[in-house]
């Protein structure tokens, strides 16, 4: 489920104002086509941005995989199920790539996790995606040297780490496939960069974005209704229905032809371990988050980043369908989307800062040296089970 990655970041003066960098830069490649070519319009540039793709894909068993796949699914798979097969397929990235990248997460953690369960009576952490199992192997060592009793819970679906998960596990280390195994208890849930692993949805001219895949052509296309029937979702007017849940997008109000990437995937799986805590329970998510717009611009929203990738953000998606099968994809949240939901889920004393600050602050470090994070670490309460199933989510700025 985790995505580890090669610890290497861009500084936060890197990322400033990227979102408006990204934009002024694309305009002035137009401005220079122009001078060069000057029967190209503004017309011309937008279609660019903003048309459907139809790329010849490079990678001939993933593209089998994928061909297959999309006849099982009536003919066309959801933006979701694409990237499911093209990160997890048998001919996928994790399955035929062996650098998956790293996180510093166990370097900077241990102390901080420590002094939090410490604080709040917790003896039972569950880490959702836990990669190689160094955090939890981590929390667990410093545990015994101090001589207090933790309970490490790894929930992790890709077999081939389970190996080194279970080369030197200590013995309160307990490895499992999903939430569905966990029983109800009062406990710390991390997500340690593995929410933004799950793929988004896309919406787009109020319906649901897909691809067809045919002959080595994959084609992007608007999926019908009856065809998100099939997958038991509706969508309709900014709502989207699926799993006996409701998520209300209607505020998320877009240009035409404008795509916003949804988090819906990563919304549907911390409902599963919201399911599986009891009151007083804490949550830890420690992720990149996407700088918020700064105005309802036409440019994409929360588009996906590729990892090993020169340029992050792909707008069009080409360059990352030309590479299918060697992408490393992640999807970075927006943060007011994902507080707004923690906050109809039941949760308080929502809070949140810039990593290295909170974990820095956790274990009683100075924090002088320590700038702004663009990866952020999201803590909050869970107050009491909430029995409802509709949830309306916040546009980002």
């Amino acid at each position: 489920m985790r995505t580890l990655r090669l610890g290497v970041r861009l500084s936060p003066r890197t990322h400033f104002c990227h979102h408006i960098m990204r934009e002024l830069r694309d305009y002035l490649k137009f401005l220079a086509a122009r001078i060069l070519t000057p029967s190209r319009s503004l017309k011309d540039w937008e279609a660019k941005n903003f048309h459907l793709q139809k790329v010849q894909l490079p990678n001939s068993k993933l593209t089998k995989d994928l061909e297959k796949l999309c006849l099982e699914k009536g003919g066309t798979l959801t933006f979701g199920e694409f990237i499911t097969e093209e990160m997890c397929g048998k001919n996928g990235f994790y399955n035929t790539h062996r650098d998956f990248g790293k996180t510093i997460v166990n370097k900077v953690w241990p102390q901080a996790i420590f002094n939090f369960c410490q604080e709040n009576s917790l003896n039972l952490i569950v880490e959702v995606g836990s990669g190689d199992g160094s955090l939890g192997k981590e929390v667990l060592k410093l545990a015994k040297k101090r001589k207090v009793k933790l309970n490490w819970t790894g929930i992790e679906i890709n077999r081939s780490l389970w190996k080194k998960i279970q080369k030197n596990k200590p013995q309160n280390f307990v490895l499992l496939k999903s939430a569905a195994e966990l029983n109800l208890q009062k406990n710390l849930t991390i997500f340690a960069y593995s929410l933004d692993s799950m793929p988004n949805e896309v919406i787009v001219n109020n319906a649901m974005l897909g691809v067809k895949i045919a002959n080595g052509i994959l084609e992007e296309v608007l999926l019908s209704e009856n065809n998100l029937k099939r997958r038991g979702i509706l969508f309709k007017d900014g709502i989207f229905r699926t799993k006996n849940y409701t998520f209300d997008f209607s505020a998320w109000i877009l240009h035409q032809n404008q795509r916003a990437y949804i988090p819906i995937n990563g919304f549907l799986v911390i409902l599963d371990y919201v399911k599986k805590m009891e009151a007083s329970s804490k949550i830890l998510i420690i992720d990149e988050m996407k700088p918020s717009p700064h105005s309802a611009s036409t440019y994409h929203l929360a588009t996906p980043r590729i990892l090993n990738s020169r340029i992050r953000d792909y707008e069009t998606l080409e360059a990352a369908y030309k590479n299918t099968g060697n992408n490393l994809w992640y999807f970075p949240m927006y943060l007011k989307p994902l507080a707004g939901f923690l906050k109809e889920l039941g949760f308080t004393k929502i809070k949140h800062d810039g990593e290295m600050r909170t974990a820095a602050k956790l274990k009683g470090e100075e924090l002088e040296n320590i700038g702004p994070d663009l990866c952020k670490a999201v803590s909050a309460s869970f107050l009491t089970a909430v029995s409802k199933n509709s949830f309306k989510i916040p546009f980002p700025f």
